[in-house]
């Protein structure tokens, strides 16, 4: 599969895609995305990859935020347990909105890349 086929064809069972746009018609322009990909993980849990991008211009304005909120209850209707991201370590303010995601977390950093898991369920393994 294309790279770019890969981040456009998305088929919601394995990896989803949800879009943030602003304007309309002609003038709509995607300005924030967040999507999912399941993986295996250790002790039979589903887990899923997680990745954010946002137009820099809409920065702060809690766009990801939102995308997390409801890319967590798609998961969680998946059976997905937990989420895992790498962020890099400067990216404070995307480490800032996990962590006020109000999900259990879990952080440890190596080569200046954090390793975020998020947990869907109540608790942390």
């Amino acid at each position: 599969m294309t790279k770019l086929k890969s981040l456009t064809e998305v088929d919601f069972e394995n990896e989803v895609a949800l879009v943030v746009t602003t304007g309309g018609g002609e003038k709509e322009t995607i300005i924030g995305v967040g999507r999912f990909a399941i993986v295996d993980a250790p002790a039979g849990r589903r887990s899923a990859e997680l990745a954010f991008t946002v137009e820099e211009d809409f920065h702060g304005q809690g766009i990801a935020g939102c995308l997390l909120e409801r890319l967590a209850c798609l998961a969680r209707e998946k059976g997905i347990s937990q989420f895992e991201a790498e962020i890099l370590a400067e990216n404070q303010a995307m480490i800032a909105v996990f962590a006020r995601s109000g999900l259990p977390m879990k952080q440890s950093m190596s080569s200046g890349v954090v390793h975020v898991t998020l947990s869907l369920t109540d608790t942390m393994p």
